[in-house]
Formats: C-alpha cells, structure tokens, sequence
C-alpha cells in the first residue's frame, strides 16, 4: 500500500485452510458519497481491444521503479537486476501534478528516459496514472497541499484531465502495455475527501476514452483497490451501467484489465477463511488473498468472464511500528513463492506486482527487497525467492 502522501506517492483450488497467525485488520470504514450527476452521460463507443488470450507463463514477474529518486546509473543497475530475477513488467507512475506542474509545462526527462531504457531491453511498461495539480482545480477546491488525492470530477476538470492523458498517451504511445488509472480509490487515503464508485467511474470513463483515442492497443486497468473491496468493484459496475448505457457494455466498461492489492496482513496467500470476509462500507470486504476470485466472478457476473486481473501491488513489510502486522524475512520470502503459485493456479492472473523493489521516499521501511549499499543493490531472500520462482 504506498504511503505516498505527497504524489510523486485456484477455481480455488486451495488445499489448506489451516490458520497461520491470524492479525484481523481493522476494517477500514468509509463514508460513501453519492452520485452528483444522476443524467446518463452519452458518448460514442470507442472500439476496444480484443482481450489477451491466457498465455502459459503467467502470471509474469512485475517490479516498480521510480527514476524521480534515482540516477540514471541507479535506474540501469535496477532494471538489470530486476531481468536477472525475471522480470517481465517494470511499473511506475505519471504523476500529473509532477509532470505538468503549470498548464502546458511539461517535465517528460525522467519518466521518458525510464521508458526507453525498460523498452530496449524488451521488457514491457505499466504505468499508472495519478495526480491533480492546483491549476487544473475547480476554483474553491482544496489545495494539493491539503488533499493530494483528491479525483478529478467536475467537467471542466475531467476535460483537463483527458487531455493530460491523451498527451501522455499520445507521447507514449504503444511503448506502455498497461495504463492504470488511479490508485485504490476505494479508501480515503487515496480518493479525498471520502471515496465514490461514481466519481472514479466517471474518472475512468474519461481515461478509456481519451487513450482509446489515440491508442488501440494498450491495455487499461481498473485501478488497483485496497484489498478486495467487492462492494466498491459492484457499486462502480453499476453507476457506469446507469450513466452510460449507451456505451458500457460496449465499451468493455471502460477497462480491459482488472487491477487488484490483495493484501493478507501477515498471513499466508494459501489462507482462506470466512473469518476475512465481511461487510464495509460499500459492501462485501474479502481480505484473503484469494478474495480476487470474489472480484473475479462479479466481473463475470456483468458478462465480464473473460477478463484478465492483474496484481499491481502486493506484499508483507518486515518492520513493525508502521500500522502493519509484520512477517520475518524468510517466511516474506516463502509468501512470495505461494502468492505466485497460487495466483499461476488461478489462471486468469495476468502479472503480479511485489511492492515494493526498492526503497524512496515514500516506501515505508520493510517492504523493500533490494537496498542500496552504497556501490550497488544488496537483495534480501524476498528477492531471491522472485528469482527462482519459474
């Protein structure tokens, strides 16, 4: 879960439903805002993509990396050992507010050159897209300053945020595989000042539309929720269906591919139990690890089997003191290797995205596999464990 205040922030096939040392997370309770636009919105379809084909190996290795902390000599040595463990996907993000910080001032070097040097060495890009600059807020909106995730969602501002993305997309092109938009809006910590299915439907309608435009081939993600927040994947669904009937089933409900952070506080990715799986706030909460069938089955269940999901962040930090339930060293490394298996047996589980690779700013300590020791990396057996996972 990525404590980024500021924003540059099987078929179950389980054959073990043992309890491990089980931490209850407090469930995370939040206020739910309704719809302020009750009009269905018409637009015209957009064609969509034809959904990938399960392919063997998946699901493939994912690791991020975020050049804004880091030099270019830093960024190589990471992405080459990030190929040495067999990785597939390097993620990072387009920070609005970062990449665009006065209307029609642009800072590309970074994320440009991370870009090119992840596509020369044949490896593919996830980028997630995030941010709302001052300048691009409704006058009387609270500053970045005082809510840093708040969502676009008047229409004056989800114009500026469609040509931020057809820019970027337009720049970027086929070159990024995967666009995901927005990151767990399902909790207040990243959808201020209280999280709406509505508002981030509309957010992502905008986005499908603007990349569609210009991008036929990349794929768009779903933003990753904390958790497998069921209820708020349902609710979403349904405001799309109710404000662009014209389009949504069309349009694939404006996304290809369904982002997932199905975080276990400390327990083992092969738990499954009931004990997990409560109501919140917009409903069914599943915090076992394969919730995500639960998030899987309501896709299918909008005529949506076929979609793929993909876990764009996951994993267990190793140092208390942080609001989190902690795991040691090794058993982190033997959770990674079952959070593998038992995605790969799921076989609709397109890649998976082990939060986090290195440390930042804004990586609480403990949930990185590599460090920096001065004149290289040093990798924890986490990362060697993601190494020979095959």
């Amino acid at each position: 879960m990525k404590q980024r205040k500021i924003m540059i922030l099987a078929a179950c096939l389980l054959l073990a439903m043992g309890t491990l040392a089980l931490f209850d997370l407090i469930p995370n309770k939040t206020k739910v805002v309704s719809s302020k636009s009750t009009t269905p919105t018409t637009r015209s379809s957009t064609t969509a993509p034809v959904i990938s084909p399960v392919k063997a190996q998946f699901p493939e290795k994912d690791l991020s990396i975020f050049p804004e902390f880091l030099s270019r000599a830093e960024v190589v040595s990471l992405l080459n050992l990030a190929i040495s463990a067999g990785v597939q996907i390097i993620s990072t993000d387009a920070n609005w507010s970062y990449l665009e910080p006065n209307l029609g001032q642009f800072k590309w070097q970074n994320l440009d050159e991370l870009v090119s040097l992840v596509t020369a060495r044949g490896l593919q890009v996830k980028i997630q897209i995030i941010g709302f600059p001052d300048w691009a807020r409704d006058q009387g909106k609270p500053t970045e300053s005082v809510e840093p995730w708040l969502l676009p969602e008047s229409t004056p501002e989800l114009l500026k945020w469609s040509q931020f993305v057809t820019t970027l997309t337009t720049r970027y092109s086929t070159k990024v595989s995967f666009y995901e938009i927005w990151n767990e809006p399902n909790i207040e910590s990243f959808a201020q000042p209280f999280p709406d299915p509505a508002i981030y439907a509309r957010l992502l309608e905008t986005s499908y539309m603007a990349i569609r435009s210009v991008n036929q081939s990349s794929q768009v993600m779903f933003a990753g929720l904390s958790r497998n927040d069921i209820g708020y994947l349902t609710s979403t669904y349904q405001y799309i269906n109710q404000e662009f009937p014209a389009t949504a089933s069309s349009d694939h409900h404006f996304f290809d591919i369904l982002g997932v952070h199905p975080y276990c506080a400390n327990r083992s990715p092969e738990v499954n139990s009931p004990q997990y799986d409560y109501q919140d706030s917009f409903g069914t909460m599943n915090e076992n690890f394969l919730g995500m069938v639960e998030m899987h089955d309501v896709m299918a269940a909008n005529g949506e089997g076929s979609k793929l999901e993909y876990i764009s962040e996951f994993g267990y930090t190793t140092v208390a003191g942080q609001g989190f339930p902690t795991v040691s060293e090794q058993t982190r490394a033997l959770y990674l290797t079952q959070s593998f298996e038992v995605a790969r047996q799921l076989k609709y589980v397109v890649a998976l995205s082990w939060y986090a690779y290195e440390p930042t700013p804004y990586v609480v300590p403990g949930w990185s596999i590599v460090s920096s020791n001065g004149s290289g990396w040093s990798t924890t057996p986490t990362f060697e464990s993601l190494a020979a996972f095959h």
